[in-house]
């Protein structure tokens, strides 16, 4: 029975050191800068309007993120900045949950030339919202899966290139 007991111990012991282990492992291929296309600002637009709004997430080692959203023609010119969300994220195996946000957000129709003008709006608090991580093979591109129930219209998951792995 006391042999029983400690086996059960250890692999209690076992299975939560590889789940600790593998959420450090998934956190460092999270970590940098990310950027794709925002499916929801695109949604806002109307068909003769030739923009394309690109959102750029930024996950640093200290459990921080930033996701910064601007506008570029179709030529790839950079037009201006929408939107900045800021706040704090945490990994969980596949899981990632963005929380204690920020939100500093522009009318629909401005854009900003400097980023640092984004900073001097309002704020407001940014909804908590969970992510399924999916890398493909080399870790350079990543799907953020959301939970879309069966029946319902749901926006394309955020799909993101790596631009580095180095965020200061």
């Amino acid at each position: 029975m006391k042999k029983i007991y400690i086996q059960l111990l250890l692999s209690i012991f076992v299975i939560t050191g590889c789940s600790s282990s593998e959420d450090g492992y998934m956190k460092e291929q999270l970590v940098g800068k990310w950027r794709g296309v925002d499916h929801i600002a695109m949604s806002m637009l109307q068909p003769e309007q030739d923009i394309t709004f690109i959102s750029e997430y930024r996950f640093d080692k200290s459990s921080e993120f930033s996701i910064i959203t601007f506008a570029e023609d179709l030529a790839g010119n950079f037009m201006g900045y929408m939107s900045l969300v800021e706040g704090k994220y945490h990994v969980n195996g596949r899981s990632l949950i963005l929380f204690k946000a920020k939100s500093f957000e522009t009318r629909e129709d401005q854009l900003f030339d400097e980023f640092e003008e984004l900073k001097k709006l309002n704020s407001h608090d940014y909804p908590s919202v969970a992510f399924e991580i999916e890398f493909n093979e080399k870790f350079d591109f990543i799907t953020l899966k959301r939970n879309c129930p069966e029946n319902a219209l749901c926006i394309k998951d955020p799909e993101l290139e790596r631009i580095t792995s180095l965020v200061f």
